[in-house]
């Protein structure tokens, strides 16, 4: 579902990101290889260049930079791996004493 949202809003942005659904077409490739190769919900941050990718496990990011990374760098990309948070927000109270 969000590779697909993702294509929808790209497409709609396209004409203002020089006809494409990602301001980068190296952005766009790689993200393209990195959902070929299994990882899912695939898309553009904001307006890019950043792109995003899930995978079910920290191997699996792994396997996919290990297989993807040294052709991303030859482009001039990084490709980095992060964790979710995995818990909704958090609003932590802080007190103090006004004079």
């Amino acid at each position: 579902a969000v590779t697909r949202i993702q294509e929808l809003v790209g497409d709609h942005f396209a004409p203002a990101q020089g006809g494409r659904r990602f301001t980068s077409g190296k952005v766009e490739a790689t993200i393209a290889r990195l959902l070929a190769d299994g990882a899912t919900g695939g898309g553009q941050t904001s307006w890019g260049p950043t792109g995003f990718v899930f995978v079910e496990s920290d191997a699996a990011a792994r396997r996919l930079l290990g297989r993807h990374g040294a052709q991303a760098r030859e482009e001039g990309l990084d490709i980095s791996i992060h964790r979710g948070l995995n818990h909704g927000a958090r609003i932590d109270a802080v007190y103090t004493q006004i004079a």
